[in-house]
């Protein structure tokens, strides 16, 4: 007997709990606004996840350190004392960034600062959140923004503007049938932009029937959406498959239940590979 899941996507409310990893680089700007915009048009929450990588602190604390050079110019060298105030600075100016952002469009937030590996305590949050965001980690001291004139902007970008500026196009989401994917489809469709860019639906390794089975499950479910759809398959059922068939579209950000594959550190840790593109799980 086929659950009900897997003859109509689900109907549940979409999550509203949304949580974002945090950096400093434009694409993460980027990236939190977008969620920012999910969490207005959802009147959900925003939280914010900054991770301190443990093993660069575990470094400076070494005696050789001071004779580590980490960036290409300007002779910095590596030391516990310096590290820890520059952790400090960026942990006050993305909470600034992540409450300017969320009191534009006056919605609920919260911020969270954690020391150990990113895959690690996303692991541990997964669970507290609805949807959770991961933006590319480009560096952990990338040169400052210039974001003063639009963080301090009076009118706050309508949520729809938000949703279309974030992520380049196309948007992908992997669908199984599961009730995780069916809110991951919805999910897509907040993010797709009005402009006729299609959502690639990527579909999991399964025999034939089946496959045209999920196939017609999102064209039904497509008819009330108005979205244009493409469609494509896995060779296999692996997340390194899913990452790899990502990263040759191109994308602006892959969605997926959080229930489609078993995730543990390792493949949290394939996920952050997916370069310059968000990757959205939905519970």
């Amino acid at each position: 007997m086929k659950k009900k899941s897997d003859k109509k996507i689900t109907e549940k409310q979409l999550p509203k709990r949304i949580l974002v990893t945090l950096d400093q680089s434009g694409y993460g700007i980027s990236v939190l606004r977008v969620a920012a915009g999910m969490a207005a048009k959802l009147q959900g929450e925003l939280l914010g996840l900054l991770v301190e990588d443990i093993n660069l602190i575990r470094l400076a604390e070494l005696p050789f350190s001071r004779e580590v050079n980490l960036f290409e110019e300007g002779g910095y060298h590596l030391c516990l004392d310096s590290l820890e105030k520059q952790l400090r600075s960026q942990a006050e100016r993305l909470r600034h960034n992540l409450a300017s952002i969320a009191g534009q469009q006056k919605i609920p937030w919260s911020f969270r600062l954690a020391r150990g590996r990113l895959a690690a305590e996303i692991m541990a949050v997964m669970r507290e959140v609805d949807v959770l965001i991961m933006g590319q980690m480009q560096g952990l001291f990338p040169q400052p923004l210039r974001l003063s004139s639009t963080l301090s902007e009076r009118r706050p970008l309508p949520a729809n503007d938000l949703l279309t500026q974030g992520f380049r196009q196309p948007i992908m989401v992997f669908y199984n049938g599961s009730l995780s994917s069916g809110r991951a489809l919805k999910t897509a469709a907040l993010l797709v932009r009005k402009n006729g860019e299609r959502l690639i639906v990527i579909l999991p390794a399964v025999e034939p029937a089946r496959l045209l089975e999920l196939e017609q499950q999102v064209v039904n479910w497509q008819q009330q959406t108005q979205l244009q759809l493409r469609f494509m398959s896995l060779l296999n059922n692996d997340i390194s498959a899913l990452v790899q068939l990502g990263k040759g579209r191109y994308g602006g950000a892959l969605i997926l239940g959080q229930d489609a594959f078993l995730l543990d550190e390792l493949s949290i840790t394939t996920l952050l590979d997916y370069p310059n593109c968000a990757v959205v799980l939905v519970k």
